[in-house]
Order: structure tokens, then C-alpha cells, then sequence
């Protein structure tokens, strides 16, 4: 079993709501397509080193198959 233990820090004065829901909403809105932005990247980046590695690998692959096949 796992237990979590989460701290709170108040702001100062010690009041914890959001004075201007707008502003969390545009930074939560800028927060997201950010991390699209960079799970965009990784997928292409992923999607490159796959691409090379077929290039790479799968004719000597398609060659060793046909030998053993024989």
C-alpha cells in the first residue's frame, strides 16, 4: 500500500482562491498547448528514429530471413 503526504503552502495573506479566474484559465489554456507542443515533438522525434531504423535494419533483415528460410 502506498501512502501520499501532500503539503499545502497558503499564499501570502493565507487566502487560497484565485483572484482572477480568467488569468488561471489563459494560463492553463497556454499550459496545455505547450505540452501538445512538446508531445507533438516527441512523436515526431519518435516517428524519425523509427523511420531510420527501418531503413537501416529491414533490408539486411529481409536478406538473413530469406537465407534462413532456405
Amino acid at each position: 500500500m502506498t501512502t501520499c503526504v501532500t503539503a499545502v503552502r497558503s499564499p501570502p495573506g493565507g487566502d487560497q482562491a484565485v483572484e482572477n479566474p480568467s488569468q488561471l484559465i489563459v494560463e492553463l489554456r497556454d499550459a496545455t498547448r505547450m505540452g501538445l507542443r512538446f508531445a507533438r515533438q516527441g512523436v515526431e522525434r519518435i516517428a524519425k528514429v523509427v523511420k531510420e531504423y527501418c531503413v537501416e535494419f529491414e533490408p539486411p533483415m529481409v536478406l538473413a530471413t530469406a537465407r534462413i528460410a532456405r
